[in-house]
C-alpha cells in the first residue's frame, strides 16, 4: 500500500478551540486532512476519517486505525514524514520511506539515490489517486466542517 496525506480547505470553525487546530500556517487557511492508501494499480485501499489540518502524518496513522489493519509481510511506502518503521516492524510488515539527508551528509550515496528514485516512481500512484479524489466537484470549493464526521 502506498500512503500519503492530503489537505482540503475548510470554512473557519465557529468554535475558538477548533480554529487553531484546523489552521494551516503554510496556506494561511483552515484545513482538514485525510490519510489515503492506494495499491500499485491506483485503486484506493484506505481512506481515513477527516482530521484537523494541524494533525501530523504520524498522528493520523495512529488515530485512523491504519496501524491496527497492517497485514503481515506486506510492504508499505510513504514519504519521509511517516516515521513509523518500528510500529510496522512490530506487525511483521515493512515501511519504506526515502532516505533522509542530514546536516553532516549533504548528498546521498548512489544506493540512497537509487532508493529515493524507486520510491518516488511508485509513490506517484498515490498522488494520482489523491488528484482523482480532489477532482470531485464538491471538493473543489471550501468545505463546511459540519458536513463531515471528524476523527
Amino acid at each position: 500500500m502506498i500512503l500519503d496525506c492530503t489537505k482540503f480547505e475548510v470554512n473557519e470553525p465557529s468554535e475558538l478551540d477548533k480554529q487553531s487546530v484546523f489552521w494551516f500556517e503554510y496556506w494561511s487557511r483552515h484545513t482538514a486532512k485525510v490519510l489515503v492508501g492506494c495499491t500499485l494499480w491506483g485503486s484506493l485501499s484506505f481512506i481515513s476519517d477527516l482530521f484537523p489540518g494541524s494533525t501530523t502524518d504520524v498522528e493520523m496513522c495512529k488515530k485512523s486505525g491504519l496501524l491496527d489493519n497492517i497485514k503481515k509481510v506486506e510492504v508499505y511506502m510513504a514519504d519521509k514524514g511517516f516515521t513509523l518503521q518500528r510500529q510496522f516492524q512490530e506487525k511483521d510488515a515493512q515501511l519504506l520511506v526515502p532516505p533522509f539527508a542530514n546536516k553532516n551528509k549533504k548528498q546521498f550515496n548512489p544506493q540512497q539515490l537509487e532508493k529515493t528514485k524507486h520510491i518516488a516512481a511508485i509513490r506517484i500512484f498515490v498522488e494520482y489517486a489523491i488528484g482523482r479524489i480532489k477532482s470531485y466537484r464538491f471538493l473543489t470549493r471550501r468545505i463546511s466542517i459540519s458536513s463531515f464526521q471528524l476523527a
